[in-house]
């Protein structure tokens, strides 16, 4: 599996509250990393355009990240996860630090106001 990331300009924002995506199983499974390290801790995250089949290896993928199942919804063979990062989770430990010391961005930018990656 190759390695994905999350571009700079999403980093240079986090951490977010909310975030929804509605694709296919394999991006899901390869974005869970970038996602789960731009959730903020008591944020949430939406996961749709799932086989009912398939949302069991999708949740496996976020749970090892650090995310909560909050609910299931099923409808006409498609399902919907919404997932949290509890506030105690390493990462979102690391996202809050970040959100407090803004000398140190995801990003890698090193002043909040000089991010260029948001541009």
């Amino acid at each position: 599996m190759r390695t994905v990331s999350a571009p700079r300009r999403f980093r240079c924002r986090a951490p977010y509250g909310l975030v929804f995506a509605n694709i296919l199983l394999e991006p899901l499974t390869q974005l869970a990393t970038p996602i789960a390290r731009l959730v903020a801790p008591n944020g949430h995250v939406v996961l749709s355009g799932l086989l009912t089949a398939q949302a069991g290896a999708a949740l496996a993928s976020y749970r090892a990240r650090g995310l909560v199942l909050v609910r299931r919804i099923r409808l006409e063979g498609w399902a919907t996860l919404v997932l949290s990062r509890p506030r105690s989770s390493a990462a979102g430990d690391i996202v809050q630090a970040n959100a407090r010391n803004r000398s140190f961005l995801p990003c890698g930018c090193s002043i909040a106001g000089a991010c260029t990656a948001a541009q």
